[in-house]
């Protein structure tokens, strides 16, 4: 009988220090360029919805980055971002360990919906300029935005006036899709609802798993009886 030896798994490990996330993401991530970029940014003129009561808001820095590397991503519903900031190691990363919920992302979102484009396009820009071809899933023509010292020429002003027009419209596109992505969901899920999360009845480790035994119990009868009830009596 072979005998195989698996690499050790185990889910609930133990780390002796403290892991960085970017530790996980590695070092060849677009995710580390796209953080150094919008780090540089100017946000002043974001409005952060804090009227001086109450809990501290979160950075509008980590809300604009969570909104816009969702929408590199093709992931407008800002229920969905919030799931990602707790299951994606990028999203994770970005929040800096925060966890707004999507009723804060799609709040921030309208109140600076004109700023957010500019900014959003700005930072594909950048990054296609340092060489990224694509920002996710956004592509403006990275090749030839790369600096003078590339390989690549510079394109023409017309050229590129057409480029952000065309990326301008695309992110316009994904602005007013978030929008109505988010209608859509408060409708389905109701606007108090996330939609995605598991029921609270499924809440908890050893809540789930009663149940999941529980149905397991059930699906191994159903199965003894159908095996059962298919044998074939032997010929006298």
């Amino acid at each position: 009988m072979n005998y195989t030896e698996y690499k050790p798994y185990v889910i609930d490990v133990g780390y002796l220090f403290p892991s960085s996330l970017a530790d996980f993401l590695g070092d060849e991530d677009e995710v580390h360029i796209f953080r150094e970029v919008t780090e540089q940014l100017d946000i002043g003129c974001l409005d952060s919805d804090f009227n001086g009561m109450g809990q501290h808001p979160y950075h509008p820095r980590m809300l604009l980055r969570l909104l816009m590397w969702g929408m590199a991503n093709r992931v407008v519903s800002t229920r969905r971002i919030e799931v990602l900031a707790r299951r994606d190691v990028s999203f994770i990363y970005l929040a800096g360990g925060g966890k707004p919920d999507y009723r804060t992302l799609a709040r921030f979102r309208r109140r600076n919906a004109g700023v957010i484009k500019g900014i959003f396009k700005e930072t594909v820009l950048l990054c296609a300029r340092l060489g990224m071809v694509n920002l996710g899933n956004i592509a403006p023509d990275g090749t030839k935005l790369k600096a003078n010292g590339s390989k690549h020429k510079a394109m023409s002003y017309g050229r590129m006036k057409q480029e952000e027009e065309r990326l301008e419209k695309e992110i316009d596109e994904l602005m007013q899709q978030a929008e109505v992505v988010d209608a859509e969901e408060d409708k389905a899920f109701g606007a108090a609802h996330n939609g995605y999360n598991l029921p609270e009845e499924l809440h908890g480790e050893k809540i789930g798993w009663r149940k999941y035994a529980h149905l397991g119990s059930n699906l191994s009868e159903k199965r003894a009886r159908n095996n059962t009830s298919r044998k074939v009596k032997p010929r006298s």
